[in-house]
């Protein structure tokens, strides 16, 4: 009995020893204080306090709801932090905190919480409702609270901007360095694609965009120079010294070197290369290059294909930037273009993929109307697929980031010296070096049945132009590298004398009638023609129809049977010409129908510089196609 008393009376004295202990602990805490938070649904929260340096500093953040005890959200305390969600902790080591200013900034988008301390992300947490719930914190020993700034937020945030307005009026773009503009064509009602943004510098940024950005995905279309880069960057805010963002920065590539894409970390004049990899683009190609934030995250897509991804846990909110560099070279350096901007938020992501439809946006009233371009821009003009068939068309009227320049340049321009106010999609040859120009499909096609229809004519410079109008030509199941490879399609080749099928540079169906060529005079000055491809298996069909002052009329209509049948998935339009600035092709309307039609190709798949040897008697410096010679008769 008696060890009895004695265990109890050890028990009841060390519950008193730690009674005793516990109460003073309790008695030097020091007190709690609270505040209510003004926390909108949809907004951020910015508030600074100050840490004197003592270890009992606590600061806590709960969640309060009308007839409910408080839920802890997150505690900061020196050298920890909790986030809690679901009820369940989660223990994250904070780096030595030192007495001075800290910041925690509130992210609530509805429900969910993002929580940033001192810049850095340090979770999430989910209310309990939506509309109800709102913030409180609580603070004790050493912790003096400092101003409280709320801002709202976007509840669905959307912004697009296609620049279709005037030189010099930059919109609420911010150029924080180089040189930016947009460029118009003449006449907006009378012009495919009128309005892009041009960048010259090394480098040049521009800016736009709240600093309450977050969780958004942006896109846009951009076009480089050759030896130059261009880029998007994300979660951007500030300028000079103040400078934030994550850059996805490409460059060209040339014939020695490949070029490089890498994710740049922007830090006022300081640069971080995070993630880097080989590949650059195609100068004078459209591409498509989209970047998505989430939560410190980036991901950056280029024709939809991922490109380079990472992390910097500072960076979960900001605007977009553009980038451009270019070499400063002779009286009119080249220009960075970018077109065709959309910004989506979590609840509407598409918005970001604008640019890519199966179906071109409606033409300007000035080319739906005139006479002259109903025989292209009538919109019941072409036939609906067969079943079973995918159709994409293209008027150009947005950046032509489906196609591919292999060679020459293409821009949009005047098709008429005479007459500046229409603007179209035209290839022309650079130099005699490379008399050839090219532009390739990015999706690829079924090789063994597909159909192709293409609105085209030659520009006019001069009356020169038109006596080297030739080759109005495209190519099917050829290889990149060399259009010759495939099946040749010639509208007015051999010095617009001839218009044929070939198949590997040779010719297997021809036409020379005078309805089968490139018209001379007033005709094709105003005309267009109708070139239409058609595949079944082996058998290959090519007609030609026109359309001038006089009406429509039909041209050449030339069929091959193929017993083996080419197979490689690609198309391009072309040009060969002999005279730089001469001569061209003009794109009106392109559309392509076939069983699958894939998406574009990942930009390193690309080929190199198109070549142009395979076909003799086309382009420039070539002989004309000699007579057969006549029967010799020995007289006896």
């Amino acid at each position: 009995m008696r060890i009895r008393w004695g265990v109890n009376a050890a028990i009841l004295a060390g519950i008193a020893v730690s009674a005793g202990v516990l109460a003073s602990r309790l008695a030097s805490r020091p007190p709690e204080i609270r505040s209510a938070l003004p926390t909108p649904s949809f907004g951020d929260v910015r508030l600074a306090f100050a840490w004197d340096g003592d270890a009992r500093a606590e600061v806590r953040l709960e969640e309060a709801r009308p007839g409910e005890a408080n839920r802890r959200l997150a505690e900061w305390a020196p050298g920890r932090i909790r986030i809690g969600k679901g009820g369940a902790a989660i223990a994250r080591a904070l780096e030595a905190a030192a007495p001075g200013e800290r910041e925690i900034l509130l992210k609530r988008r509805g429900a969910e919480v993002a929580i940033l301390l001192d810049g850095r992300l340090k979770g999430t947490v989910r209310l309990g409702t939506d509309a109800d719930a709102t913030l409180s914190l609580s603070r004790r020993g050493g912790i003096t609270l400092g101003p409280v700034r709320t801002d709202p937020a976007e509840r669905r945030l959307a912004f697009a901007d296609d620049f279709a307005r005037g030189p010099g009026a930059g919109g609420s773009w911010r150029g924080l360095s180089g040189t930016w503009d947009v460029r118009a064509a003449r006449d907006a009602e009378r012009g495919a694609n009128a309005f892009w943004f041009e960048g010259q510098g090394t480098p040049a940024l521009a800016r736009v965009g709240a600093r309450t950005w977050d969780r958004y995905r942006a896109g846009v279309s951009a076009r480089g120079t050759a030896g130059g880069a261009v880029g998007l960057a994300v979660g951007c805010s500030g300028e000079g010294e103040s400078l934030r963002g994550l850059l996805f920065r490409w460059t060209a590539r040339v014939e020695d070197d490949p070029g490089r894409r890498e994710i740049v970390r922007l830090r006022g004049r300081e640069e971080t290369v995070l993630a880097a990899a080989p590949g650059g683009y195609v100068p004078g190609t459209w591409y498509r290059i989209e970047g998505r934030l989430t939560d410190g995250r980036a991901e950056f897509f280029a024709d939809g294909s991922p490109m380079l991804s990472a992390t910097d846990e500072t960076l979960v909110e900001g605007g977009i930037a553009l980038f451009a560099r270019t070499k400063a070279s002779g009286k009119d350096p080249p220009s960075a273009a970018f077109d065709d901007l959309r910004v989506g938020g979590e609840a509407n992501p598409a918005d970001a993929r604008a640019a890519s439809r199966e179906a071109p946006k409606p033409l300007p009233g000035g080319i739906r109307k005139d006479r002259m371009m109903k025989f292209w821009s009538d919109e019941a003009h072409p036939a609906e697929p067969r079943k079973g068939w995918t159709r994409r068309e293209w008027t150009f009227d947005e950046a032509p980031v489906d196609w591919r320049v292999g060679a020459g340049a293409w821009e949009t321009q005047a098709r008429w010296a005479c007459d500046k106010r229409w603007s179209f999609l035209r290839g022309e040859i650079e130099s005699r070096e490379r008399p050839f120009a090219a532009l390739w499909l990015k999706r690829r096609l079924d090789p063994r049945a597909c159909a192709v229809e293409a609105f085209v004519a030659p520009p006019f410079r001069n009356l020169f132009s038109y006596e080297t109008a030739r080759d109005l030509d495209a190519s099917l199941c050829a290889d990149p590298a060399d259009p010759a490879s495939g099946y040749s399609f010639v509208f007015g080749g051999f010095k617009n004398r001839r218009t044929a099928i070939l198949r590997k540079g040779k010719v297997v169906a021809e036409s020379e009638a005078r309805q089968a060529r490139i018209q001379r005079g007033f005709e094709m000055h105003q005309g267009w023609y109708r070139i239409r491809i058609e595949r079944e298996g082996g058998r290959l069909r090519f007609r030609i129809d026109r359309k001038g002052w006089a009406g429509e009329k039909a041209g050449a209509d030339l069929a091959f049977e193929d017993p083996e049948p080419l197979d490689a998935p690609f198309f391009c339009l072309w040009n060969a010409g002999s005279v730089p600035g001469q001569a061209g092709i003009v794109l009106a309307r392109v559309a392509i129908e076939s069983p699958t039609l894939s998406a574009c190709e990942h930009p390193d798949a690309a080929a190199g510089p198109a070549r142009f040897d395979g076909i003799a008697g086309i382009g420039p410096d070539y002989e004309p196609r000699p007579k057969p010679a006549a029967a010799s008769v020995q007289k006896p």
